[in-house]
């Protein structure tokens, strides 16, 4: 019986921690952390400078485990910010280039489920979105070249 819950409780144990960690690189961390505990309904938008590349997003696997969620984003509008999702060893980053000024939104979705489809912005991923999927605006600033 000792034997069982000792196995139980490891596995819980190893559950949990699969899951790893994401962290937005766009936000303060104190308004990351109070959103993704509930605290905060939504996310503030951010904002980049046309033609600057950012790491705006990263997720940390705790232990790979097969399928499951690797979190990237997705530009709901992809003329205004290009966006590359890269898997490392054990997770993933994301990166984001302001390409011309203007607002549009970024949503959170599941890297392993959109793929490729990333590119092509949140149109051709629209199965993957839902009410309930995090997403906040992203302001691309004009470039101060010349000043």
């Amino acid at each position: 019986m000792k034997f069982s819950l000792a196995i139980s409780l490891l596995l819980l144990a190893l559950g949990v921690s699969s899951c790893g960690r994401y962290q937005s690189h766009l936000h303060e961390s104190a308004t990351w952390r109070a959103y993704r505990n509930g605290k905060s309904d939504e996310l503030p938008a951010a904002e980049i400078v046309q033609g600057e590349r950012l790491l705006a997003f990263e997720h940390i696997v705790g232990l790979p485990v097969p399928g499951g969620y690797n979190a990237t984003l997705v530009a709901k509008d992809p003329e205004l910010v290009r966006v590359e999702y890269v898997t490392v060893n054990r997770g993933s980053r994301t990166y984001v280039t302001g390409l011309q000024p203007g607002e549009t939104r970024l949503y959170l979705v599941n890297g392993f489920a959109v793929g490729n489809q990333i590119h092509q912005g949140a149109s051709a991923v629209e199965d993957q979105i839902t009410k309930h999927t995090p997403t906040f605006p992203l302001v691309i600033k004009p470039s101060q070249t010349g000043s």
